[in-house]
């Protein structure tokens, strides 16, 4: 598989999970996105800045200028926020971090499928996220890992959101209780993963590799060529044993808004 340009594709999945956040905003019924110059938002009104989130889909529209008017949009409202785009040597991430008071918390990288290796873990059952039931064990284990409110983000979530075309949700079941989540947003050729995480008391047992390897054969079987996801080291390597090559970092800062400038 021959990439012509990793840029192109790191713009093209930006877009994919932008996609798959106007979809959120839509079938919730609580978020809120618009696009202004350069840049998209979308505004779920959370203390979380996951839900709150400024998009560039290319590194070029990442300036000075619109870092202002992302901060005082969301500043006005007093939220958390997050700043989502394709990693560019030219970006000094650093300064923007000083700037803002923000924190470089993970980067996502894009992957390409190729030969997939599957994983599993003895014991451990995952299953698609489906019923109401299912919804709440996925958020409480996902607040839980990330440090979000159970309160706010399950209003967030619902039945239609997980079982929709293009959005799926996967939770990890030890004996029949949740321990792990991942969810893929799956538009076009692209996929974007998220919310990938095992409960603290259960990591390094194989779970995450389990669900990781589940949401990319769900993405090969979506007839995806690319697939965008958060990727530590550790999960970058990942990536690798499933068969994945890594071929572009993304940025994502995020800021508290209980932090003073």
């Amino acid at each position: 598989m021959q990439l012509t340009s990793d840029i192109d594709h790191a713009e093209q999945l930006t877009k994919t999970e932008l996609a798959s956040w106007f979809s959120f905003a839509s079938t919730s019924g609580v978020g809120t996105a618009f696009e202004e110059d350069g840049y998209t938002i979308l505004n779920c009104r959370t203390r979380s800045p996951i839900f709150n989130r400024a998009f560039f889909a290319q590194s070029s529209d990442v300036t000075p200028e619109r870092l202002e008017q992302v901060h005082a949009y969301f500043s006005t409202e007093r939220l958390s926020y997050s700043l989502f785009f394709p990693g560019c040597d030219s970006i000094d991430v650093e300064a923007i971090c000083d700037r803002f008071t923000m924190t470089r918390e993970i980067q996502p990288a894009i992957v390409a499928p190729a030969q997939l290796h599957s994983r599993s873990v003895a014991g451990v059952e995952i299953r698609r996220v489906g019923t109401d039931s299912e919804i709440d064990d996925y958020v409480r284990v996902a607040c839980e890992a990330f440090g979000t409110e159970y309160d706010d983000v399950r209003p967030l979530a619902n039945v239609d959101l997980f079982v929709s075309r293009c959005i799926q949700g996967f939770t990890a079941y030890d004996r029949d209780e949740p321990v792990g989540t991942v969810s893929i947003a799956c538009i076009e050729n692209m996929a974007f993963i998220a919310d990938l995480t095992t409960r603290s008391d259960r990591r390094a047992h194989g779970i995450a590799q389990s669900l990781l390897s589940r949401a990319l054969e769900s993405a090969v079987r979506a007839g995806c060529d690319y697939v965008g996801g958060h990727a530590s080291p550790d999960v970058e390597k990942w990536y690798a044993w499933l068969g994945g090559r890594t071929v572009q970092k993304w940025e994502l800062l995020s800021r508290s808004a209980s932090k003073k400038l």
